[in-house]
């Protein structure tokens, strides 16, 4: 087993809902409406169970021995301000609330 642990948060894994412009134009509006409130609901739960995960899963980590780092505030705004130009870019082509 590695020693170290840093959370950085770099990443976030989510289950994405899709459903094709032809079978979403097929739902009556009370039918998307239903299905918008659905996976917002799926959404919020899932980021609750996350965040829980994420704290159990370090805190198990740190039981068996491994050092588990936090970052500091300050060092994560000089990541944000390192990588900003890479939001930028890529934001233009997948969407600025996909990287939010």
């Amino acid at each position: 087993m590695q020693k170290y642990l840093t959370l950085t948060r770099h990443t976030y894994s989510q289950l994405v809902v899709l459903l094709s412009k032809k079978a979403w134009d097929v739902l009556s509006p009370a039918e998307q409406a239903a299905l918008n409130e659905c996976a917002a609901r799926c959404r919020d739960e899932g980021r609750r169970v996350n965040r829980e995960q994420a704290v159990s899963s370090a805190a198990n980590l740190q039981a068996r021995g491994m050092v588990v780092n936090e970052i500091s505030p300050a060092e994560m705004q000089r990541i944000r301000e390192r990588t900003k130009p890479v939001y930028e870019q890529h934001g233009k082509v997948i969407g600025d609330e996909a990287l939010n």
